[in-house]
Order: C-alpha cells, then sequence, then structure tokens
C-alpha cells in the first residue's frame, strides 16, 4: 500500500492529481506539448506511468486540464478586475487592459503552445465554453453603453482584443497597442 502524505485518501489524490496538472504545465512551458507524457510528469511527481492514467487516461486529458486550469485563473483574474469597475466605459478599459496585460505577463502562453495539438471533440467542447464565457462580461458593457446590438458589439469588441493580443504575444508594445484598442473602441462605439 503507498503512503499517503494527506489526512485522507481522497486529500491525497487530489494533492497527487495538483501535482501532475502543475508538473504538466512547466514541462509544456518549458518543453512543448510533445513532452508531456505520462511517464515524464509521472516521474517528476515520483508516479510511475501507470499511476498517472489513473488520473488522466491520456496525455490529451492531461493537456486538456492544463488549458481548462489556465482559463479558470484568467477568468478569476478577469473578473477581480471588472467587477469593481464603474459601468460602461470604465469597465470597458478595465476589461481591456486586463486582458492584454496578462498576455504581457505571459499568462497567454499556455494557449499559444498548445496551438496545434489535436484534441478530442470533447475535449476541445469542454474547454471552449470556458474560453467562451471569458468574452460573456462584453454584452452586458455594451448595453451599460447603450449601443446598439450589445451582443454584435461585445462580439467585435473582443475582435479587436483577440487582435490585440496577437500583437503583443508578437512583441508589441503593451500600453501602445491597448491605447489603440481603447481609443478604437471609444471611438467606435461613441
Amino acid at each position: 500500500m503507498p503512503k499517503i502524505t494527506a489526512p485522507s485518501v481522497a486529500e491525497h489524490r487530489n494533492q497527487q492529481r495538483e501535482a501532475l496538472i502543475r508538473e504538466a504545465t512547466r514541462i509544456l512551458l518549458s518543453e512543448g506539448p510533445a513532452a508531456v507524457t505520462p511517464r515524464a510528469v509521472g516521474s517528476a511527481v515520483g508516479l510511475a506511468r501507470s499511476s498517472v492514467y489513473e488520473y488522466f487516461p491520456s496525455s490529451g486529458d492531461l493537456l486538456a486540464e492544463v488549458a481548462i486550469r489556465a482559463i479558470l485563473e484568467w477568468s478569476t483574474e478577469l473578473t477581480l478586475a471588472i467587477e469593481p469597475a464603474a459601468p460602461g466605459w470604465p469597465r470597458l478599459e478595465a476589461y481591456v487592459r486586463s486582458t492584454l496585460l496578462m498576455v504581457k505577463e505571459g499568462k497567454h502562453e499556455i494557449a499559444d503552445r498548445l496551438e496545434g495539438v489535436s484534441f478530442s471533440d470533447e475535449q476541445v467542447e469542454r474547454f471552449m465554453g470556458h474560453h467562451d464565457a471569458l468574452s460573456s462580461p462584453l454584452p452586458d458593457i455594451m448595453a451599460e453603453l447603450e449601443v446598439h446590438r450589445p451582443d454584435l458589439a461585445g462580439a467585435l469588441a473582443q475582435g479587436m482584443v483577440d487582435a490585440a493580443v496577437k500583437r503583443i504575444a508578437q512583441g508589441e508594445d503593451v500600453e501602445v497597442v491597448t491605447d489603440a484598442v481603447l481609443a478604437s473602441l471609444r471611438h467606435g462605439f461613441a
């Protein structure tokens, strides 16, 4: 019987699962997705490859969990940034600034590293649902701004943010890009 390092078996399993996710994230960022194998991740946390399969049936499942965790952390930070902002422009500015600052801080790197990885339809559906929720505040913010068709305006604003994410990831200055997005949004929805 393996020795557990927590007050209960359930807590021990949760700790092991979290350790696997942390290590998979580290390997993904340092070596790329192909290096995230049950053997490599298990070895790094002191588990046999066969034990890793008890937590994650495949490398794809482990990578999908890494993606979901990153999205949930991003969502939490975004919520903390926009909730205290006043309705309308202050909330839109908080959304844009927070999102683009997180890109500058490297928090989008997991998504960049996972680009091109083949996931099952179920895995894609699972983390895309979480990803789509990131832009869910935009229609409400656009409604606060009293723009026509807040849902469309929110989607267009997100398109600008997505383009800005790519520019920052390519090395553009975050402040310059952020100011350009905010100026365009202010001009376009004024």
